[in-house]
């Protein structure tokens, strides 16, 4: 399989999205029922900030960046690594709320303005329920896309280490918002980070043996 991920990662990651997608969005409409909703006291603290839509929306132009960005520029084994790793997690996760449904009760009851951001928010709201929260996959793959690039030999360069420190600020900005924005408990963030850091561990392990992707058998 790897050898075909190899010489087809553009379909590897077309493929797997269209899974994904058939997947997640098939979860939503038949699994409507909580088995455990996720609270932590420490929610009642993180205050919600319509503001935090900013970054939250840029998790979604990162992930066509990093995913063509690798495949254009870097090697494919990098290319290969971090995807891998991140369709990984988002399948367990996918797995996980089918067998153990989860959901949020904590979105505040009205918000406010009509500013830019309090429209998005109630967009947002108007669409996404707050179901398959934990472990939360803003994270999860925030984290990867993150991992990726900080080992990634397009900017191994010492003149980009400030697209670097930008890339971790950014992963952190969106860890951050999707608790500002009352979508993830503090729970369902720390799931998706153990998740993306144990994962990042186990693949960086497998492709540190495999030399030359294409050489290995499918």
């Amino acid at each position: 399989m790897l050898k075909w991920c190899y010489k087809n990662p553009f379909l590897f990651s077309v493929y797997y999205f269209i899974f994904y997608l058939v997947y997640f969005f098939a979860l939503e409409h038949l699994i409507t029922t909580p088995v455990w909703m996720v609270s932590s006291p420490i929610d009642a603290y993180i205050p919600f900030s319509k503001y935090a839509m900013i970054p939250y929306c840029l998790w979604f132009p990162w992930i066509a960046i990093t995913i063509l960005g690798l495949l254009k520029w870097g090697p494919k084994k990098e290319y290969l690594q971090t995807c891998m790793t991140m369709y990984l997690g988002m399948t367990l996760c996918l797995l996980f709320y089918t067998f153990v449904p989860n959901g949020l009760n904590i979105r505040p009851t009205t918000v406010t303005g009509n500013d830019l951001c309090a429209n998005l928010v109630r967009w947002l709201y108007s669409f996404d329920s707050p179901m398959n929260v934990c472990p939360s996959l803003h994270v999860y793959i925030s984290v990867c896309m993150d991992l990726g690039w900080q080992r990634s030999s397009i900017l191994k360069n010492r003149k980009y280490r400030w697209v670097k420190v930008m890339l971790r600020l950014l992963d952190i900005s969106i860890c951050l918002a999707t608790m500002f924005l009352k979508q993830h408990s503090i729970i369902d963030v720390v799931c998706g980070l153990a998740l993306a850091l144990i994962l990042n561990a186990i693949m960086s392990r497998f492709f540190a043996k495999q030399s030359d992707p294409e050489a290995v058998q499918a």
